[in-house]
């Protein structure tokens, strides 16, 4: 089991029984939507795909008997004028069995084959996800009305030419990207045969409402106010005169070699000021990235150099509260940092400068009384749907980062049927500007996965960037 995924971690122990859902930082509206995630295998021409749909079936009715909840649908309770009510976990509508939560769609006629998708790297373009997904993905909501029920996770089984793409989805509310990550090891465990530690169970069925402890009356608390759609100003329009210039998802490749040669030319201690004392790779690649985007949107003209972008990066808040890894709640908090484009773009400001402003940032949120704060202010805000998730982001100047480039998953393995995937990536759903993913690295390469979602005007401006193209290649 990778323990990159799985860590031992430590474990809340809680008296009484467990309210189940009263976590306070999955209540958001805006997170009533499903993550996708899609790994990519070849299949031997001796395997059936009931033999694939069996197998899958085995391995999750087992894991959903260890961690129930798994097994369970969300639904959205109490909602009424000033108030958003409740989203929690409820068993599945009577009758339903876990074939529901196994989908099988046969994807060779309106599909590349598996051979085209891995020579091409696994280039957005080729993973649709109005094929591969059941529901729709952020910032889309789904209608309980034309799905029936919302699973907490659904398989889908997509059969290619050559192969099959599982596409694992979650709903938002009640797992994170990291909880699928934790899920898909889970079931990797089982589907090899191989018993589930009870460390492991324990850390799956913790108690949503034990494990960030609100904030006593009186305590200081940090300050979330511009979380509220009051505070939030009107996007500032782009220079006149420019034409219109439609979003796009694209993976880059980020080669493995240069991660540490970005992260060198990071380190410049000297630039990082006193409350700087460590940067790590991921601050670096993320650096490089918003200082090239910048020095692009200033040539291309899409920006005043006095407008300010906000790179916005969601941390997994888990060890700062002493949550254990294998958690699957919704666990993300947001690090925000600020700088003008004439900062941004100016050879002046050092990418040892810059990465170490996202550290900083990153330092003052990633810390228990941060994090406690903002589950307390969250607790006290009846209506969420006063709230913006992550504060808002204006695609035309932010960006909004997640990574899960630390997990290891080249050591999932599926089994003796399926393997290890080739590829495991995001499929192509409605583009969302300005977002930025950075996904673990593949098995075979070890390159890193970059998928950015940017007008076609920034990203080819980003594909003719020297310093940008000397690391990456883009797959598209």
């Amino acid at each position: 089991m990778p323990q990159s995924v799985l860590g031992h971690g430590s474990l809340h122990t809680t008296a009484g029984p467990p309210t189940r859902f009263q976590d306070v930082v999955g209540q958001f509206p805006q997170l009533k939507t499903y993550n996708h995630a899609c790994a990519v295998f070849r299949l031997a021409d001796d395997v059936t795909q009931d033999t694939v749909i069996a197998t899958l079936k085995g391995g999750l009715e087992k894991l959903i008997s260890k961690v129930p909840w798994l097994g369970e649908q969300v639904v959205h309770e109490g909602q009424e004028k000033g108030n958003s009510g409740v989203i929690k976990t409820v068993p599945l509508p009577q009758g339903t069995s876990v074939d529901k939560l196994i989908r099988v769609k046969d994807c060779t006629d309106i599909c590349p084959s598996y051979e085209e998708i891995v020579v091409k790297g696994g280039p957005a373009t080729m993973l649709d996800g109005n094929v591969l997904c059941p529901f729709p993905g952020y910032p889309f909501g789904y209608d309980v009305a034309k799905i029936g029920f919302a699973p907490v996770v659904v398989i889908q089984a997509n059969f290619i030419k050559g192969g099959v793409i599982l596409n694992f989805s979650n709903q938002h509310n009640v797992m994170d990207t990291s909880g699928m990550f934790v899920f898909i090891a889970l079931l990797t465990t089982l589907l090899q045969g191989k018993e589930l530690p009870q460390t492991y169970i324990d850390q799956a069925n913790l108690d949503r409402a034990k494990v960030i402890p609100l904030l006593d009356p009186g305590q200081p608390i940090r300050d979330h106010s511009h979380l509220l759609r009051s505070s939030m100003t009107p996007a500032r329009p782009p220079p006149a005169g420019l034409p219109a210039s439609p979003f796009h998802w694209a993976f880059f490749r980020l080669s493995r070699p240069a991660i540490p040669q970005i992260k060198a030319a990071a380190s410049h201690k000297q630039d990082w000021g006193s409350s700087v004392a460590f940067i790590s790779s991921n601050d670096a690649v993320s650096a490089f990235y918003w200082k090239r985007l910048g020095a692009v949107r200033v040539a291309n003209g899409s920006v005043d150099l006095s407008a300010k972008s906000k790179f916005s990066r969601a941390i997994d808040i888990r060890a700062a509260v002493g949550c254990p890894p294998g958690y699957m709640g919704q666990m993300i908090y947001h690090a925000a940092t600020e700088l003008t484009y004439r900062e941004l773009a100016a050879p002046e400001t050092t990418l040892s400068a810059v990465a170490a402003r996202l550290r900083a940032s990153l330092n003052e949120s990633a810390n228990e009384w941060a994090v406690r704060s903002y589950a307390t202010f969250l607790a006290g805000i009846p209506d969420k749907g006063a709230l913006v998730y992550g504060g808002g982001l204006n695609p035309a100047l932010d960006v909004g980062a997640s990574s899960v480039s630390q997990l290891l998953t080249g050591t999932l393995d599926f089994g003796p049927l399926l393997g290890k995937p080739d590829l495991i990536r995001r499929p192509n759903m409605t583009p969302v500007g300005g977002l930025m993913y950075i996904l673990p690295p593949d098995a075979g390469s070890g390159d890193t996965p970059v998928l950015v979602c940017l007008s076609e005007r920034d990203l080819e401006g980003l594909r003719a960037d020297a310093e940008w193209s000397a690391v990456t290649e883009y797959i598209g």
